[in-house]
């Protein structure tokens, strides 16, 4: 089950809420331990939960956040809180259908009212081909030009100005 907690909830509340629904079906919950290799072969082996957080207004990230959503938009983008997944969820499948159905492809729209399965097999894939499209005949089918010169010029910029942590060499 994946339950995501918002800012105010801990994994504990959310727990204790849970196991109030399932335990008199026999069934029980706990919180997964979710392994976590590093590529140095670090673990960081840990529980599986998001704990919900806010930024600070202030903040270096939010400010950064704010600074590219101008940049790219020509306008500063609101900020406030996002409740994920409170409304519902939209989720791609490939190999699995939490449902149990079979085949691969799937494609779920939760709501507060529904979940509705899309069989999504029979769906073309198009964009890998597009992409190599444009890097040979230098068209701009699957992006535009400017668009990838801005989001390598934003990665470049940002490994630039990034701080190295702990193993990175």
């Amino acid at each position: 089950m994946d339950r995501r907690l918002v800012p105010g909830e801990s994994a504990e509340s959310v727990l204790a809420g849970i196991q109030a629904v399932v335990e008199p079906l026999g069934a029980t919950e706990r919180i997964s331990i979710q392994p976590m290799p590093t590529h140095t072969g670090l673990r960081l082996d840990g529980p599986s939960f998001c704990p919900g957080w806010l930024l600070p207004e202030s903040g270096p990230l939010l400010a950064t956040g704010k600074a590219t959503g101008a940049t790219l938009f020509g306008e500063e983008p609101g900020v406030g809180v996002w409740r994920f997944s409170t409304d519902g969820t939209i989720e791609a499948r490939k190999y699995c259908d939490i449902a149990g159905q079979p085949g691969g492809d799937h494609l779920f729209l939760v709501d507060q009212r529904s979940v509705q399965r899309i069989d999504c097999g029979d769906v073309a894939l198009t964009y890998g081909r597009q992409l190599t499209e444009d890097i040979r005949n230098r068209t701009e089918t699957a992006m535009t030009h400017a668009h990838c010169f801005l989001v390598s010029e934003l990665a470049l910029a940002a490994e630039a100005n990034a701080t190295r942590l702990g193993n990175l060499r």
